[in-house]
């Protein structure tokens, strides 16, 4: 009965219903996320993954936050994929206590390499302007020793013109290293102008050398 209430909603309607309206549905959505059962519990997370994509998606999930947290610790790959999207969301700024939930899990030596990134690129979106957050990732992704990873994080730097410290030395590494040069070159010409000066005597150096 419950996954017939779920089921009956129209998505493109909850993508476009006023917030109020779809608080109201805020029993409905923990009593399937607390069900156990595996239909129900899917069709609340298709519920909440719509609202992620709102401009009001930090306000809509925060009720949520602790459900979706447990999720980080599924023996299932999709639910703790999904879980990270929804703490790092994607048109809002995630709230506080889900930045918090992510840097734990992001600590987790068990994260797989995908859970890893998801989670990398999550916080770096989340918090563009937070250099000491940028300090922490940039790091950990450093100590992870993967060239895809290592990318990956600079096609996001490169996308979201995080123009801090942190993330212009991360991006000048990569373009000093052969396996993430084409990588790094990408993001830097997404960057704003303002960063290129960071860059010139590499590029340069790396124009003039042949065996680069």
């Amino acid at each position: 009965e419950v996954f017939h209430e779920i089921a009956s909603l129209e998505m493109d309607k909850i993508y476009a219903l006023p917030s109020d309206g779809l608080k109201s549905l805020q029993p409905l959505l923990e009593k399937c996320l607390k069900s156990g059962d595996r239909t129900q519990h899917d069709a609340a997370h298709m519920v909440l993954m719509i609202f992620s994509f709102r401009l009001d998606g930090a306000e809509l999930l925060d009720p949520y936050i602790d459900l979706i947290a447990q999720d980080l610790k599924s023996s299932k790959d999709w639910d703790r994929t999904n879980a990270i999207s929804l703490l790092s969301l994607v048109y809002s700024r995630p709230s506080d206590r889900a930045i918090a939930i992510l840097r734990a899990k992001f600590l987790d030596p068990a994260n797989s390499t995908e859970e890893f990134q998801n989670i990398a690129i999550g916080l770096l979106c989340a918090r563009p302007e937070d250099s000491n957050l940028a300090l922490e990732v940039l790091a950990a992704v450093r100590k992870r020793k993967d060239d895809t990873v290592f990318g990956a994080v600079m096609h996001v730097i490169g996308l979201r013109r995080i123009t801090a410290n942190e993330a212009l030395e991360f991006t000048k590494e990569g373009l000093n290293r052969p396996e993430t040069r084409a990588d790094a070159m990408e993001a830097i010409e997404r960057l704003p102008n303002s960063a290129s000066p960071f860059f010139v005597a590499d590029l340069a150096r790396i124009a003039a050398d042949p065996a680069e």
